[in-house]
C-alpha cells in the first residue's frame, strides 16, 4: 500500500473528480445513486463548506502518491460554535490505514471549542465505531441544531465537543 497526504480543498482540484469518487463508493457499497442534493453541495465547495470565522473552506481530500482521491470530508459550518460534518467517505482499499483518522484530526482541529454533529445509517457499523473510539456520542434526532441538514438516509446522530478533546 502507498502512501498519502491529506490536502484542504482548492479551486485547482477538480469537483467531478471529487463527485465520481463519492458516487462510486455510495453506489458500489451501498446501492445509492447520488441525486442533485447530494451533488450540489460537491459542485458548490468553495460556498457550501466556507467558514467566515477563518475565511478557509473546510474541505479536505486525502490523495494517494499517485494522486489518486482516496477520501474526502467536509466541515459545514452552522454557527460560531456548530459544524456538521459532511460527506466522510474513504476508498475501500485504504480503510484501516489511518486515512480516516487522519482526515477526522482535520475536522477536530478546525472545530476546536465548538460541537461538531455527523449523522449516519444503522448498516454502517464500522463507521458507527470509528466515531464512537474518536470520541462521538449518539444523540437523539431532536438535539441536532435546527440548521442541520438531515440526510433522508441517516438515522444515528452523533456529536463531539471539541472542547473535551
Amino acid at each position: 500500500m502507498s502512501g498519502y497526504k491529506i490536502i484542504r480543498y482548492h479551486s485547482g482540484l477538480d469537483s467531478d473528480e471529487i463527485v465520481s469518487f463519492i458516487s462510486k463508493i455510495q453506489h458500489q457499497e451501498f446501492d445509492i445513486e447520488l441525486n442533485e442534493n447530494d451533488i450540489y453541495p460537491l459542485r458548490n465547495i468553495d460556498t457550501y463548506f466556507y467558514c467566515p470565522l477563518t475565511n478557509q473552506v473546510n474541505f479536505w481530500v486525502a490523495v494517494s502518491n499517485e494522486n489518486k482521491i482516496i477520501g474526502t470530508v467536509g466541515l459545514k459550518y452552522l454557527n460560531k460554535k456548530e459544524y456538521e460534518v459532511k460527506r466522510f467517505f474513504v476508498d475501500g482499499d485504504y480503510r484501516g490505514k489511518g486515512v480516516s483518522a487522519d482526515l477526522m484530526t482535520c475536522v477536530i482541529e478546525h472545530a476546536q471549542n465548538s460541537t461538531i454533529y455527523l449523522g449516519t445509517a444503522t448498516n454502517k457499523a464500522r463507521a458507527i465505531g470509528f466515531y464512537l473510539k474518536k470520541g462521538f456520542v449518539e444523540i437523539d434526532q431532536s438535539l441536532l441544531p435546527e440548521d442541520y441538514a438531515i440526510d433522508p438516509l441517516d438515522n444515528r446522530f452523533f456529536k463531539l465537543d471539541t472542547a473535551n478533546v
